[in-house]
Order: structure tokens, then C-alpha cells, then sequence
């Protein structure tokens, strides 16, 4: 018995040993480093309110030492934060045991003390991702011993600034995203145990034969979005038998290659060279693959047919063959791609396959758009493509009308713009369409109401209608979807009093609605929508004033102001300004206008207006606008465009207009003008079109001389006035004269 409890007591010892928590140098230090954020985000270090540090937030320690061996912050900085963190490297050398050290997301420009990092002898992999960090040289990560990962992607780094030494140990580097140029950086180039490089998204160019081809053990390479400008580099292609995936899309590659390059390559799962100069020959010479591919993407390779050899590939997951020359009809590889399928801008053509022989595609993505595709879509849609989630079949020629079964709950994209789909919007295609997040109908022959009564769209953010039939009002549903971003109805017959429909949608960013027959006053709603950015009710029959409350919108007055939307091609449109035909491909430019012109809006510009510092265009034309021009409109700084034509304004140009040194359209044809027309600085530059049908003004666009009487406008930099009038002239020299005898 005595022998049992001796070995009971020595084992709860052991436990006890090991329960001990973490150490007290690394707990202080893990503090420090907290106390070194400098306003984290509000949802960082959630827990490090208890005692045992083991049990924190972004931590892991071994359980057999109980040291700390992972640290995880991930995007636990504030990202409004102006300034950016600089740790002190001395702080994470406490944690001797440390092997792997994640800090993406951080706003780090760089560590203090960073010699300090080569105590950490165990450390393994090293996650720097999304900083802003652009010394590599200061970060010793090639004096790690034990490491063999590094993610140093999207931070500032040069090629000069990279490598402090050569690291020939390191099985995976990801520098996408840097600001690296020239040739590959040298101190890469020896190392043949790499087995994942990822150097995309760069402006490196050259040749890289000369540095890859010692890399034997490669299995992911990345070069893609550079500017690599040699001929295709089939040789060392050839050369890789490791590689499993090769990724060397949008770059400069130029000449003819032959798809049979790669067919010794068995190891190869995914492969994508779209986007160069390149034109590949699938089938000849004659061959076959050893490999079977889960991605191909060839997109802008010049295809002409369909290559072959797809048809002994039978795990495809990803095909994009986007931007060819392809014929024929898509039925194939509807069935025998599993998740995404993308045939963007080639010449197939035919109809959609109606029926699939009771097999259900697997698809996920299917983009048809930009081909000669024609006929009615399947009417049980939803049937064969139960997982669809983004269906693009725009710019075809598509018609009858619009499937009922298209109201897939698990459908996020929805693009059938330009086609010749007719009809109303079926309710059942809108009635709970949970997940959709972009739907763009425009350019078709639909008609009835913009969107069914009681459509439920709870996530959707982008909405396009524009450019078809619609009739009755503003579609009130949406008043539900309270997370849109941008709404275009332009150009369709909706009428009624819009402020009486119109919901305040506070995420939104371009309300455009020009092109209709809506009547009444400017909506209130529209000002307590502070994020907007582009407004357009141009080419309807509103009336009243415009209102004061124009001013509170946040987007249009602070310069502080930032929008971070993303760069595709939901935040993608057309606008009309002075007559030109602009696209935009987003809004997180910050480019803001507004255009009311062609209503029936009367009264003064409010002094409002005036402050809208931030706006990019302002078009009132062809309204029954009065009052003068008012000297603040100087404060538009941004302004590249101001159309006030065809209006009743009268009084003289304010010189103040003269500073906005951007304005590249201008337009006041048709008021009640009198004056002189400054022509210093940017006036300089407009003709006589800007200022037709103002009999009472005068100057050189207009070539009609004024008189002694008239005003002469200089530049605001010189503050400098002349008199023409004689008495008045006489009377200042007479004064000035006495002062200076005085």
C-alpha cells in the first residue's frame, strides 16, 4: 500500500509539473507586445483577461514544455489606424521554443531590434502577409536555421532590399504582391529544395530559364501578373517532373507552343498560361497526357477548337477557356466539368442543351457570356444545375421568356443583361432568392413591374435593370435590402412621385434613375443616404427646388472620406457626362458626380450645392433654374465638369471659378449671362459653344468686344482688379496719390 501511494504521489507530481501554466517571461512579454498594438481591434485579445496565458487568444504552447510555440494574430490591428506598428523583434525572442510566428494583416512597416529574431532557432514558418514591411534585409529570415515556410506577400518589398544572405534550406517562399522588378532576385536562385514559389502579382521580367531551372523539386509555381517577356520557356517546362501545379498566366509570353510540352508532366494537377502573347497548338504534334488536370485555364491563348485532348481528363474541377476562338456548342463540357466553367467571349454558338438525359451538372460557376448562343434557356434550369451559384449568360442572343425555376436560394450572381428575354420577371425567380447578391437584367425586352410584389432579396447589393420596359413605380420591395450598394434603373417608363417609394438604403453608393417618367420633388431619402456617390434622376419630370439637405451627405463634403469596394465587374457601368459615354469599373476610386438635368426644377442653386467639395461632375442643365452663379462654387475643387446650360441664371461668371484648375467641360449656353468671360487658367481653354444664347456677355471666346464699363477678371493668384471706368480710375489715383504725399 505504501509502495501505491508513493507512486500516486510521484505521478500527481509529474501532473502538477506539467500543469504548471506558461512561464513568466513569455506571459510579460506577450503583455508587452499587446501594450505595443496601439488601439487593436476591438475584437482582439478577447480573453487575455484570464490568468493562464496557454489559454489565450493567438496562442499555442507545446504541452510537454508548456512554452509558447504559436503565435496567430491575424488582422487584430485597427485598420483606420494612420501610423503604422513597428514591434520591437526582442519581444518575440523570449519565446525560445517558437515555431511558427503569424503576423498578417498587422500594418507592420518594419521590426526594432530585428537582429533579435535570429534567437528564435526553432522557428519554422513565418507569416508577414498583408503588411507594409519593405526592408527585407532588416528581417534576417534567411538566418533562420530550422525555418522552411515564409508569406511575405503584399507588403512594399523592392528586389534590392530582399535577401540578406542566400537560404538554400527553405522549402516555401510567397513574395506575391511586393514591388519587386528585374529578374528574378539571385539569392532565390540556388535553392533546389524549393518546392512552392510563389512570386505573382510583381513587375519582374526577363527571362527565367537561367534561375529556375535548378529548381528539380518544384511543385507550385506562381509567376503570373508580371511582365516576363521572353519566349515561352518550354524547355524547363519540361524539365519540372515534380510540378503540380504551374501558374504563369498575365505576363508578356510571346510565340507558338505546342499543349504537348506538358504531356510527361504526370504529376500535374493544375495549369494556367491564359493571358500572354502566345498562340498554342492543342493537337499538334500528335500526343497524349500522362497527367489528369483537377484546373486548366487557357483563356486568350488563341485557340481555335476545343482541344482533344479534354476528353480524357475526367476530374476537371476549373476549365476557363475564356477570350478564344472557339466553335461549336458547350454540351460536353456542361457535363464533365464539376465546379467551374468558363467560355467568356469565344464564337460558339447554337442553342442552350435542353436536356442533359436526367444527369445533374455539377456545376457551380457556368459563364456562357460574350458568344452567339440563342434560344430559350431550359425551363427546369434549377433542375440541372442544382449547385449553380454564378450563371453569366450575358450578351448572347437569348430570348422567350425568363425561367420560372431560376430562383435558386443558393444562387449569389445572376447576369442575363443583352440578350432579347421578354415578358415580366417571374415572381417565383424573386420570391426567395436568400443568397443573391448581384443581378443584372439590363438590355433586354422585359416589361410589367422593375421587380414582382413581396420580393425578397436580402443580400443582394448590386442591381441592375437599366435599359428595358419596366412600368409602375419605384420597387418599394427593396426597402428590405438594406445592404445595396448600387441601383441602376436608368431608361425605362417607371413614373409615380418617387419620394413616395423611395426607401433609404444606407450602404448605398449610386442611385441612378435617369431615363424615367418619375415626377414630384427630389426625394428627402436621398440625403440621408451619406455614402453616395454618384446620383442620376436626369430625363425625368421632377420638380420644386432642389434640396438643402444635399449638404449632408458625407461622401460629397468630406475629404476624409473612403469607400473600399471591390474591382470587378459588379461595381461595373456606364454614365453619360456632358454628352460622353464613360465606364466605370468601380467605385472605390472615389469618382462622385450628379447629374438632375433635363427636369423641370426650379429656384435658386442652393448655397449648399457650394460645398460639395468632393464631387467629380455637377450637370442642372435644361431645368428652370434662376438666380446667379454664386463665388463659392470656387470651393469645388475636384470638379472636372459643370453643365448649367439652358437654364434662367443671370449675373456675371465669378472669378472664383477660375481656381478650379480641373475643370476640363464647362457649360453655361442659354441663360440670362452678362459680363465679361474670364479666360485666364482653365477658362482659357473653352470655346464659344460654352456660352451660346447669353447675349449679354462678352469677350474674346464670344468675340464680342465689352464695354469701357464692363468687369475685367484676372487670376485669383495675382488678386488684382482693373477699372475700365474712367471716373472710377481718376478717383483711385487721386487718393493714392494724397496717401502717398501724407
Amino acid at each position: 500500500m505504501e509502495i501505491t501511494a508513493f507512486y500516486t504521489y510521484f505521478l500527481l507530481l509529474l501532473i502538477c509539473f506539467n500543469c504548471q501554466g506558461c512561464l513568466e517571461e513569455e506571459r510579460d512579454a506577450l503583455l508587452k507586445i499587446k501594450a505595443s498594438f496601439n488601439s487593436p481591434d476591438p475584437g482582439a485579445f478577447s480573453n487575455w483577461y484570464v490568468q493562464e496565458c496557454c489559454q489565450w487568444e493567438g496562442v499555442e504552447c507545446d504541452p510537454s514544455t508548456n512554452r509558447i510555440s504559436k503565435i496567430f494574430f491575424h488582422y487584430w490591428r485597427d485598420r483606420s489606424l494612420p501610423d503604422l506598428w513597428y514591434p520591437n523583434a526582442t519581444l518575440f525572442a523570449q519565446f525560445k521554443d517558437l515555431q511558427e510566428l503569424e503576423l498578417p494583416g498587422n500594418q507592420i512597416g518594419g521590426f526594432i531590434s530585428p537582429h533579435a529574431f535570429i534567437k528564435l532557432k526553432r522557428l519554422r514558418k513565418l507569416n508577414l502577409h498583408d503588411n507594409s514591411i519593405h526592408n527585407g534585409s532588416n528581417l534576417w529570415w534567411g538566418k533562420f536555421p530550422s525555418i522552411y515556410s515564409v508569406d511575405l506577400s503584399y507588403n512594399k518589398f523592392t528586389t534590392d532590399g530582399l535577401c540578406s544572405r542566400k537560404f538554400p534550406f527553405l522549402y516555401s517562399l510567397d513574395l506575391s504582391g511586393n514591388k519587386l522588378d528585374g529578374n528574378i532576385p539571385e539569392c532565390l536562385c540556388d535553392n533546389r529544395f524549393f518546392k512552392e514559389l510563389i512570386l505573382s502579382d510583381n513587375n519582374l521580367h526577363g527571362s527565367i530559364g537561367s534561375c529556375l531551372g535548378n529548381m528539380v523539386s518544384l511543385k507550385h509555381l506562381d509567376l503570373s501578373s508580371n511582365q516576363f517577356n521572353d519566349s515561352f520557356p518550354s524547355m524547363l517546362i519540361s524539365n519540372l517532373t515534380s510540378i503540380d501545379s504551374l501558374i504563369l498566366s498575365r505576363n508578356e509570353f510571346k510565340g507558338m507552343i505546342s499543349l504537348s510540352i506538358f504531356a510527361n508532366l504526370s504529376r500535374l494537377r493544375c495549369l494556367d498560361i491564359s493571358y500572354n502573347h502566345l498562340e498554342v497548338e492543342t493537337e499538334s504534334p500528335s500526343w497524349s497526357p500522362s497527367f489528369n488536370l483537377n484546373v486548366l485555364h487557357l483563356s486568350g491563348c488563341d485557340l481555335k477548337n476545343i482541344p482533344s485532348f479534354l476528353s480524357t481528363q475526367h476530374h476537371l474541377l476549373s476549365l476557363d477557356l475564356s477570350y478564344n476562338l472557339l466553335i461549336g456548342n458547350i454540351s460536353w463540357m456542361l457535363c464533365n466539368v464539376t465546379s467551374e466553367l468558363r467560355l467568356r467571349g469565344n464564337n460558339l454558338s447554337g442553342s442552350f442543351p435542353r436536356t442533359f438525359q436526367n444527369i445533374s451538372s455539377q456545376l457551380t460557376v457556368l459563364d456562357i457570356s460574350d458568344n452567339f448562343l440563342h434560344g430559350p434557356l431550359p425551363k427546369d434550369i434549377d433542375l440541372n444545375f442544382p449547385r449553380l451559384r454564378f450563371l453569366n449568360v450575358s450578351m448572347n442572343s437569348f430570348n422567350s421568356n425568363l425561367p420560372q425555376s431560376l430562383g435558386s436560394q443558393i444562387l449569389r450572381e445572376l447576369d442575363l443583361s443583352n440578350n432579347q428575354f421578354q415578358g415580366e420577371i417571374p415572381y417565383s425567380m424573386t420570391r426567395n432568392m436568400t443568397s443573391l447578391e448581384y443581378l443584372r437584367l439590363s438590355g433586354n425586352n422585359l416589361r410589367g413591374d422593375a421587380l414582382p410584389k413581396n420580393s425578397s432579396l436580402p443580400k443582394i447589393r448590386w442591381l441592375y435593370l437599366n435599359k428595358n420596359y419596366f412600368s409602375g413605380t419605384f420597387p418599394d420591395t427593396l426597402g428590405k435590402s438594406m445592404d445595396l450598394e448600387i441601383v441602376d434603373i436608368r431608361r425605362n417608363s417607371l413614373s409615380g412621385e418617387l419620394s413616395l417609394y423611395l426607401p433609404v438604403l444606407p450602404q448605398l453608393r449610386a442611385l441612378l434613375l435617369g431615363g424615367n417618367r418619375f415626377d414630384g420633388q427630389i426625394p428627402l431619402q436621398v440625403c440621408q443616404m451619406r455614402d453616395l456617390q454618384l446620383l442620376d434622376i436626369s430625363r425625368n419630370s421632377l420638380s420644386g427646388e432642389i434640396p438643402d439637405c444635399v449638404g449632408n451627405i458625407t461622401s460629397w463634403t468630406d475629404s476624409s472620406y473612403r469607400v473600399y469596394l471591390l474591382n470587378d465587374h459588379r461595381s461595373s457601368f456606364d454614365i453619360i457626362i456632358n454628352g460622353f459615354s464613360v465606364t466605370l469599373q468601380a467605385l472605390n476610386f472615389d469618382f462622385m458626380g450628379i447629374d438632375v438635368s433635363f427636369n423641370r426644377l426650379t429656384g435658386k442653386i442652393p448655397v449648399q450645392m457650394t460645398r460639395l467639395k468632393m464631387i467629380h461632375f455637377l450637370n442642372m442643365s435644361n431645368n428652370l433654374l434662376t438666380g446667379q452663379i454664386r463665388s463659392p462654387f470656387g470651393n469645388l475643387a475636384n470638379l472636372e465638369s459643370l453643365d448649367l446650360s439652358h437654364n434662367n441664371l443671370f449675373g456675371g461668371l465669378p472669378l472664383e471659378l477660375t481656381t478650379l484648375e480641373f475643370l476640363a467641360l464647362f457649360n453655361v449656353s442659354f441663360n440670362n449671362l452678362s459680363g465679361m468671360i474670364p479666360v485666364v487658367a482653365q477658362f482659357g481653354t473653352f470655346t464659344s459653344d460654352s456660352y451660346l444664347g447669353n447675349p449679354g456677355l462678352c469677350g474674346l471666346p464670344v468675340g464680342r468686344q465689352c464695354a469701357e464699363t464692363a468687369p475685367v477678371y484676372l487670376s485669383a493668384e495675382t488678386s488684382v482688379f482693373l477699372f475700365t471706368d474712367t471716373a472710377t480710375g481718376y478717383t483711385l489715383l487721386f487718393w493714392c496719390v494724397i496717401f502717398f504725399l501724407y
